[in-house]
């Protein structure tokens, strides 16, 4: 008899023992089971430079638990320790997308408030299970920075669903860089057209009547300076001089506007035609080389040239492909003696205005 009672007591010990480890492997499992972790967490700070006021952004994705009606983001007492703080009023709205085609925290009338190291949002439509939600905390010192470091805000889901997670913030000692850049002044002047081989002839010999011009030349200013640009013209014999016949067919009142006429020698040069292209800038002629009226000059109208640069055109701002067009007039009277080498060289320059 001694020896079936202890046979069964070998094996309610036996069975003790395996309901005792049943029961041990089944405990942990039941607890993992209602501990779910909020993922795809963020806590976005607009600076993160110690001692700087800062917005948040908060995002997170809910778990399989859903019916949540608020939000805690906890920014520990490591936060405050630091030198950190968490504004008390707090201005919030939910936010669509967020970098991640998140859902924006829904609610009629949001609400956040921050107490100590913790901001609590309430007033929210109970969420939804697993979807990726986004707000903002839009004051502008929602949260002022603590020292540098590493901090774990914890978020945690309040009224229903109470999942949480915790997050990294890293503050540091300077967040932002000063990005410098020099535009260089540019400027480009250029014979743009006519006056092939530098040479602006005359159209046909020069008689007592009839339209004595030349073809013209095209010139072009491209500048980045602000206040515009200049160009002056000079000549070399102050008016058409032939060498055969020792006679100069003279400027007509240097730098002054005139109108030629036909059986009077006389020799000018004019703007004819000015265009902006692009830029801030107006084009515009000088009064003697143009109308004399802050126009352009009209057939056989201008002013004589000089050894001395006149101003002929100018602008008032940045140009480019900004032109003008010189021409030059001439006129005879029957006494004028003939000669094919009566000749001028004109030299035309330009500047910025920096």
């Amino acid at each position: 008899m001694s020896k079936i009672k202890i046979s069964k007591l070998k094996l309610l010990f036996m069975g003790a023992t395996l309901l005792a480890a049943n029961i041990g492997f089944v405990a942990p499992m039941i607890a993992n089971a209602t501990t779910l972790t909020l993922t795809n967490a963020t806590v976005r700070l607009s600076h993160l430079k110690a001692g700087t006021d800062s917005t948040v952004r908060v995002l997170f994705k809910t778990t399989t638990n859903a019916g949540a009606t608020g939000l805690t983001v906890d920014f520990t007492a490591a936060w405050t320790t630091n030198s950190g703080t968490i504004n008390g009023t707090q201005a919030i709205s939910g936010v669509a997308g967020c970098d991640a085609s998140a859902t924006a925290l829904p609610g009629g009338s949001l609400s956040a408030s921050g107490s100590g190291h913790i901001i609590t949002v309430t007033n929210v439509t109970a969420l939804s299970a697993s979807t990726l939600y986004c707000f903002d905390l839009t004051t502008s010192n929602a949260v002022h920075t603590p020292t540098a470091g590493n901090y774990l805000p914890v978020i945690t889901e309040t009224g229903g669903a109470t999942d949480s997670t915790t997050v990294n913030v890293d503050v540091i000692s300077n967040d932002s860089v000063v990005v410098n850049a020099t535009v260089p002044p540019t400027f480009t002047f250029a014979l743009a057209s006519g006056c092939a081989s530098n040479q602006d002839n005359f159209t046909a010999g020069l008689a007592t009547s009839g339209t004595n011009t030349t073809g013209g030349c095209t010139w072009q200013v491209d500048t980045n300076a602000k206040t515009g640009w200049f160009a002056w013209a000079s000549d070399s014999q102050t008016g058409l001089h032939s060498t055969a016949v020792s006679k100069t067919i003279a400027s007509s009142s240097s730098n002054a506007n005139t109108t030629i006429s036909n059986g009077t020698e006389g020799y000018v040069m004019g703007v004819t035609s000015v265009t902006q292209g692009t830029g801030a800038g107006v084009v515009s002629a000088s009064n003697p080389f143009g109308n004399n009226s802050g126009g352009t000059a009209g057939s056989y109208q201008g002013s004589g040239l000089r050894s001395t640069a006149d101003l002929i055109a100018s602008s008032t701002g940045t140009a480019s492909a900004a032109q003008f067009v010189t021409k030059e007039y001439a006129t005879i009277n029957a006494l004028t003696p003939a000669a094919n080498d009566y000749t001028d060289t004109i030299t035309i320059i330009a500047a910025g205005s920096f």
